[in-house]
């Protein structure tokens, strides 16, 4: 958990990748979607690029200039779990009201729910769960 928090632990980072994971993908747009200064944005993009949890590929829009757009690698995409989990944990521990954004299957339109499960697929309830701490290798 320290070893991923010193790659994604901050914010702007966290609030950066949610943007993406909803499909906001331009400068301008995160720039105005996060209400954040665009020296901050250029920071976290290039942080978050440097760790390979996003690239960017170039865009053009009619004769304008080639400009970028950010996209999640494979790696950053595996963060959807994670920060789905932290958005649920935050509507029923910290706000008075759901967020607006929520998980739905794209085949069922189903609502998704984070939970754990066991190796057969079923779910685990939070009462149920122990950690332990494993024996490092030799």
């Amino acid at each position: 958990m320290a070893l991923a928090a010193t790659v994604i632990g901050d914010r702007w980072s966290l609030l950066i990748l949610r943007a993406l994971l909803y499909g906001v993908r331009r400068f301008d747009d995160l720039k105005a979607d996060l209400n954040i200064s665009s020296a901050t944005l250029t920071q976290r993009l290039a942080k978050l690029d440097e760790v390979d949890l996003i690239t960017d590929r170039p865009y053009r829009d009619g004769t304008a200039r080639t400009r970028k757009e950010y996209v999640l690698t494979e790696q950053g995409a595996a963060l959807r779990t994670v920060l789905f989990a932290m958005m649920r944990w935050a509507d029923v521990h910290l706000s008075d009201k759901p967020s607006s954004l929520t998980a739905v299957s794209k085949t069922s339109g189903e609502t998704l729910a984070i939970a754990f499960v066991d190796s057969s697929g079923q779910a685990v309830e939070e009462s149920d769960i122990d950690m332990q701490v494993r024996e490092k290798p030799a």
